[in-house]
């Protein structure tokens, strides 16, 4: 082991200390004045530098003490011919010895005497003693640090010793990166898309998307195979899943630019299964992932992990689904469910709105026209659709209960049917969720990943207008359910609510339904005065409209009114931003108890339910909402804002 050349040095300073004394010397004859001073400054620094030396010297001698008094002849040795670096250091992490093989593999032929740990880890001295160590990265390579604490005399001594891993982090590296990933690919309107098209063209079309697929994989080391006319199955390496996800996965890019003749675009869905222990275990989250992308409409990567969820894309609207099998399928299966059990309750969210009682009142409907008992779990203190609750009670005046009534009715025996919301934590009751066995939910809202998942019947359509819709069809399809007309206008309120009087997510089931209904006895009339606010709502609004700031692209709204009916007035206000140019989203926020409220409203150019999904919230791709708790207005936009500012211009997620 090398020593330092301390003797040298300290040659070299008592000659350059002479020399100063002479140089000052030949001043005093030349200007004795300033020869005078400088031979008094020379005189102060040769001491200063005499004394520093002792104390180095000193310092030196004990350090030395300690380490020759921790270890004796035969340790010292021994540590010299260990076959792997080792290091002592002090408590205050200065390095005081280590041995030649240390030198030659850790430092590379360098010396550290009395240097800092730091230059080779940041980790503390305990974790570095701990069973398990620490792993350090130096020019050198990786190596595992693990140690022993000598507590000698009065300052304790840490005896470290240096593992290569180098080669063993690049094999678990490369193992990682070659762990293979199930991906399950599917075509989300490949039956509407192509039921039309000429079957040369259809060739054309399947071959372009063939080839695009075929060559997203063919990019990687995984491999394709086509399960059904629709879907594909695709397993790859970690190493490509990190690329795919950091370049957003083109090929949602790529199979939206494959259209047919009339302009119809195709769009797809894909389901990651990342993370898991097996490829057993992938395939299944892939699944799970893939039908949580098209519960939320579908063209969009759905990035399941053991945390959670993880969404790229979703640019595209949901595309219709004209077929009504499923609704047929629901609908006696809600038959069968209805008559089994003892009675029925209807549960919407929390604040209800025209959509949800009006879904909870043709749900009722259904299952008295059943024979069953029934009714509408219903918080009318909170409610923001008493109008309709009120036209409800007309003909039956015992329609609704209250939570608490719900609560004492609930048994095993009793069927929860929830409308207009799949999670738990926002319907009107959570706790009577909690007691009753028997679950079915029924919503058209995109699919959140806190969704109920103990459902027997989950009706989900995130292509329906509104939940009023889907109860509309499912009436139509259940044998002996005649819908009143008082009935028909609270469903038909709830669609009127959703489309903005059929402007938005409308398609030809959503016209079909209202046809239905409208022959059933609905007066439009009689229903879009349920929308009608007073002056002094109208004014609120009107002031919120004036306050809007436009902000790339997005007009924002503060509202600083308090009071229940600003659950309806925002929405109302973000609806009027919309039709400002060159408005493509408009937010609105509210105080409410605890927080800020945001309601969020797009025509489909921005999606503002990914959006306000950074912030806690949820809803559809043109309307959304979310709930800030412990914040006031200024942070509430600031967060806002900068969900906003993370917007992707290709995604617009």
């Amino acid at each position: 082991m090398k020593q330092k050349k301390s003797p040298e040095v300290r040659v070299l300073i008592g000659i350059l200390s002479v020399l100063l004394l002479a140089v000052s010397g030949v001043l005093v004859f030349a200007a004795p004045t300033y020869g005078y001073i400088c031979l008094a400054v020379s005189s102060v620094a040769v001491i200063v530098i005499c004394l520093i030396l002792m104390r180095s010297q000193s310092v030196l001698r004990r350090m030395i003490s300690e380490i020759g008094g921790a270890l004796d002849a035969e340790n010292h040795q021994a540590l010299l011919r260990f076959p792997m670096p080792v290091l002592v250091c002090g408590e205050d992490r200065k390095i005081l010895w280590y041995n030649d093989l240390f030198r030659e593999q850790v430092l590379l032929g360098e010396d550290a005497y009395g240097d800092a740990l730091d230059r080779l880890t940041a980790c503390p001295l305990d974790s570095l003693v701990q069973s398990s160590g620490c792993r350090v990265s130096c020019p050198a390579g990786r190596f595992l640090v693990c140690g022993h604490c000598s507590e000698h005399n009065a300052s304790p001594l840490y005896l470290l010793y240096f593992t290569d891993v180098t080669e063993l982090s690049k094999k678990a590296e490369e193992y990682r990166l070659t762990r293979p990933t199930v991906m399950i690919l599917s075509i989300d309107n490949y039956a509407e898309l192509l039921q039309d098209v000429k079957e040369s063209e259809k060739s054309l079309i399947l071959s372009e998307l063939d080839g695009r697929m075929e060559s997203f994989i063919g990019e990687t080391t995984g491999f394709l195979r086509k399960l059904a006319r629709d879907r594909f199955l695709a397993v790859v390496e970690e190493r490509h899943i990190a690329k795919m996800v950091e370049q957003r996965f083109p090929v949602l890019d790529q199979v939206r630019a494959i259209s047919t003749a009339g302009g119809d675009h195709m769009t797809l869905s894909i389901g990651v299964g990342h993370g898991a222990d097996t490829l057993a275990e992938s395939e299944a989250f892939a699944r799970q992932a893939l039908e949580m992308a098209l519960g939320r409409g579908g063209d969009q990567v759905a990035f399941k992990t053991e945390q959670g969820y993880d969404f790229y894309g979703g640019v595209s609207q949901g595309v219709e689904k004209r077929n009504k099998v499923k609704s047929r399928i629901i609908a006696a299966a809600l038959q069968k469910a209805v008559r089994n059990a003892d009675q029925v309750l209807v549960m919407g969210h929390r604040f209800s709105d025209l959509d949800s009682v009006g879904a909870a009142v043709g749900m009722v409907h259904i299952a008295r026209a059943l024979g069953r008992q029934a009714y509408a779990v219903v918080d009318r203190q909170t409610s923001l659709a008493v109008g309709l609750i009120e036209k409800a009670q007309e003909n039956l005046p015992d329609l609704f209960i209250t939570p608490s009534h719900a609560r004492d009715l609930a048994n095993g025996s009793t069927l929860l049917i929830i409308v207009d919301t799949h999670n738990a934590k926002l319907t009107e009751s959570e706790e009577l969720y909690r007691l009753c066995p028997q679950v079915m939910v029924i919503d058209h809202h995109r699919k959140t990943v806190d969704h109920i998942a103990n459902a027997a019947i989950f009706f989900h359509e995130p292509y329906a207008s509104s939940t009023c819709e889907m109860v509309t069809e499912l009436a139509q399809y259940c044998s002996g359910v005649l819908l009143s007309a008082n009935t028909a206008e609270c469903l038909l309120a709830g669609i009127m609510l959703d489309t903005k009087n059929f402007i938005l997510r409308t398609g030809v089931r959503t016209f079909e339904a209202a046809a239905f209904l409208r022959g059933r006895g609905a007066d439009t009339v009689r229903v879009r005065k349920l929308f009608s606010s007073s002056m002094e709502a109208y004014q609120k609004k009107t002031r919120i409209v004036a306050s809007a700031e436009l902000y790339r692209g997005c007009a924002i709204a503060q509202a600083t009114e308090k009071g229940e009916d600003m659950r309806v007035i925002a929405p109302q206000a973000a609806d009027e931003l919309l039709t400002i140019n060159p408005v493509e989203a408009s937010f609105v926020l509210y105080p409410i108890s605890g927080g800020i409220g945001i309601s969020g409203r797009s025509l489909g150019g921005m999606n503002v339910q990914a959006l306000l999904e950074k912030l806690g919230g949820g809803g559809h791709q043109t309307m959304a909402a979310a709930q800030l708790a412990g914040v006031n207005l200024s942070e509430a936009r600031s967060r806002l804002i900068a969900a906003i500012d993370s917007l992707t211009p290709n995604s617009k997620e």
